[in-house]
């Protein structure tokens, strides 16, 4: 072989070395690109095990974009006319308890205000941790107060339904959460409200698509009648992702639903050492057992009394017992930990696992066909889907703020 040849070659393999050390080109990627944070709003009707979930939800506030705070009202709670009005529940369980009643249980619209105030005192050492958690003082900007007259009331606009009808109609196309703490009246009267404006226009067909495409309803339980009597059957397309089964393991009977290997997780030397006690002023206004605290307004919250803990409606408790987050699960949904479930709901995640209905495709549910092999009762178990992930949500729950 020549020089010439010889040169040839050293020039191909010297262009090739300088070629693969150099920075490769920057490629856009989407699967590298950082998911936009999940829109949401919670409409809430104030129990206790709302207030509970209220202060966990504010320590993961970094992981969603909380875009209103609503009051409603619900089969247990609401606050009445003012008129002495009568009212009888149209869910029978409640109209089997309370019959008549001029106002129920009614918590007010103002507890949300020193749980935000605690916050704002928490907020520079969450933010020491973790980007992207909201202000107080943001927080507080969307705060409204929506259908709270009865159970189920929905027929007249409030500051509440007219905000969330304003973001069911904006331009941001994303998803958006509705979290359903307590009945779904007030987001059924934001629907109606867009309803009752654009139904008998041109628009209407545009209107419908655009609210059914970036809609989804997370729903515990039915707590009135109002998705079953309008939402339903007016919004047939829009998504609900509706939990029935799976929230009972963070409900007042998780005695019976947590297995009983793990109901350290929620006794009191661990709620009280590790989540309650000494860990800043937020934490502190979470409702326990025995903890001597008393929601105004509602006079079934005995829970605090440390004279009543034996023999109490769902077994016999210690001080600083859990009580109830029955509702955390709709914005557990929310956090992203890595198992796509806000793409799949069907995989599941920190919210349960949720299927697509057959006779209503709108419609993800769990029951049945969530049917999960629990190895702690060697059974094929319906809410073991959320079980599953008490461990992880507990401990993370102890550590988020240190």
């Amino acid at each position: 072989m020549n020089f010439s040849t010889n040169s040839h070659w050293i020039v191909l393999a010297l262009a090739f070395m300088i070629f693969a050390c150099a920075p490769s080109p920057k490629i856009e990627d989407e699967s590298n690109i950082p998911p936009s944070k999940p829109r949401t709003i919670v409409t809430t009707d104030g129990e206790i095990d709302d207030v509970d979930s209220f202060i966990r939800m504010l320590l993961y506030a970094n992981e969603f974009q909380i875009e209103g705070l609503v009051y409603s009202s619900s089969m247990w709670h609401y606050k009445g006319d003012g008129k002495g009005t009568l009212f009888t529940s149209k869910m029978e369980m409640t109209k089997r308890i309370y019959g008549e009643q001029t106002d129920l249980r009614w918590p007010g619209t103002e507890w949300m205000n020193p749980l935000l105030d605690a916050y704002e005192e928490v907020y520079p050492k969450l933010s020491q941790h973790a980007e992207g958690f909201p202000t107080a003082d943001y927080l507080r900007s969307v705060v409204r107060v929506g259908n709270i007259d009865f159970e189920g009331e929905m027929e007249k606009d409030t500051e509440g339904s007219d905000f969330i009808k304003a973001k069911l109609l904006d331009d941001e196309m994303e998803p958006i959460y509705l979290q359903v703490w307590g009945g779904t009246n007030t987001i059924a009267r934001a629907l109606k409200s867009i309803e009752d404006d654009y139904k008998a226009t041109p628009e209407w067909e545009g209107i419908y698509q655009k609210v059914i495409a970036k809609t989804i309803i997370y729903a515990i339980l039915d707590q009135d009648a109002t998705y079953r009597e309008y939402i339903a059957p007016n919004w047939p397309d829009l998504k609900i992702f509706y939990n029935s089964n799976q929230f009972w393991c963070f409900a007042y009977p998780w005695k019976q639903a947590v297995p009983e290997s793990q109901h350290y997780l929620f006794e009191g030397e661990f709620m009280g050492n590790e989540i309650i006690n000494n860990h800043g002023p937020l934490l502190k206004q979470y409702y326990s057992y025995g903890d001597r605290q008393k929601q105004e307004g509602d006079d079934e919250h005995i829970h605090g009394d440390p004279t009543k803990l034996e023999n109490a409606q769902w077994g016999t408790f210690g001080i600083y017992d859990f009580i109830s987050e029955g509702d955390s699960p709709a914005y557990l949904h929310l956090i992203d930990v890595g198992l796509d479930n806000l793409n799949h709901p069907e995989w599941g995640g920190w919210g349960g696992r949720l299927v697509q209905s057959e006779e209503q495709p709108n419609r993800w549910e769990d029951g049945a066909n969530v049917l999960d092999y629990n190895p702690f009762t060697d059974t094929l178990d319906a809410t073991y889907p959320q079980i599953r992930w008490i461990e992880a949500i507990q401990e993370d729950f102890a550590v988020v703020y240190q």
